[in-house]
């Protein structure tokens, strides 16, 4: 399905029949043949479908108060498209958030115990504040440093993009599962994280995307940096 704004059609998203309309820096609109998904099969896509699974499983054992509050939680939660402001079910929230905590669990990136209730705190969670700087160690890469000054225990996925030449300003994925980490940022605390083994001198972009743990699952909004590798000596 496509949907428009129009005078008589200034913006397009969606399909109809084979073609896919879009939009990219050039052209409000843009028409493509519409593809099928692609499968590779990887060790992250299967992590991240039965993250999705089990998910679904956990939406389908839930009682109906809990989704009734789930939908209530999803109608605080506002999105921004090029169609205008949304929101989404309270089942797609929920299992947004519990599928990131499922996949970090999957890719033994870190252990999450589960927590199926509704969120009491409306809206989406947040980090305080997210930079790129220069290693403190001997290395080369770069550091990511996030700040948690809510109330709450925040995870945090962190990944880096493949190494492009600093003309490079915009990236939007895909990113390398290799590279992924997830820490933990205990309330009213920061942590860094070192990236290293870099090539010096090109620019990479950072992935975050955090999750509240040891409450209800509430999805912070993703944040794309760019760093440029550097050296630090001895």
């Amino acid at each position: 399905m496509a949907r428009a704004l129009s005078q008589i059609v200034t913006v397009i998203r969606g399909s109809v029949g084979g073609i896919t309309f879009t939009a990219n820096q050039w052209h409000q609109i843009l028409l493509r043949a519409k593809t099928a998904p692609v499968q590779p099969q990887t060790s992250r896509q299967n992590n991240i479908k039965n993250g999705f699974n089990m998910s679904s499983e956990d939406w389908k054992v839930m009682s109906p108060a809990d989704r009734a509050l789930w939908k209530e939680y999803g109608g605080t939660v506002t999105y921004t498209g090029p169609l205008g402001d949304y929101t989404l079910p309270g089942r797609q929230i929920f299992m947004a958030g519990q599928s990131l905590v499922n996949y970090i669990n999957q890719a033994e990136l870190d252990i999450i115990p589960p927590n199926l209730s509704p969120p009491e705190i409306p809206g989406r969670a947040t980090f305080a504040l997210i930079t790129t700087g220069p290693l403190a160690t001997p290395g080369t890469g770069f550091c990511v440093s996030i700040s948690n000054d809510t109330a709450e225990d925040l995870e945090a996925l962190i990944e880096i993009s493949p190494a492009f030449n600093q003309t490079r300003n915009r990236y939007k994925g895909p990113f390398s599962s290799a590279t992924a980490v997830a820490v933990e940022i205990p309330t009213a605390s920061f942590l860094v994280t070192d990236f290293t083994g870099l090539v010096a001198d090109l620019a990479y972009f950072v992935r975050v995307r955090g999750v509240v743990i040891n409450a209800p699952a509430r999805l912070t909004k993703i944040t794309i940096l760019r760093a440029v590798a550097t050296e630090t000596g001895i």
